[in-house]
């Protein structure tokens, strides 16, 4: 994993053979708390790790959720 120090305003920059540019801005910092924009193409799958249960197998998989895991997730936020 790669550790880096941003400041607003600043910009990470995502690329590599085959896969499409990815933009990750600082837009604020206010305490703890970081606020990011993120500009990616629309077949980019982008989400919270909180909810990745909800998303497609690759962000599960990322986050490593089991399948069970997801389906037990969705129960949880449908009830």
């Amino acid at each position: 994993m790669l550790s880096l120090t941003r400041s607003v305003g600043e910009r990470l920059l995502l690329a590599g053979d085959g896969l499409p540019g990815i933009v990750v801005q600082v837009i604020r910092v206010a305490g703890d708390r970081v606020g990011l924009a993120i500009q990616a193409p629309p077949e980019v799958q982008i989400a919270r790790e909180e909810i990745a249960y909800l998303f497609g197998p690759e962000i599960r998989a990322l986050a490593g959720i089991a399948e069970q895991e997801a389906t037990e997730g969705s129960r949880r936020w449908a009830s």
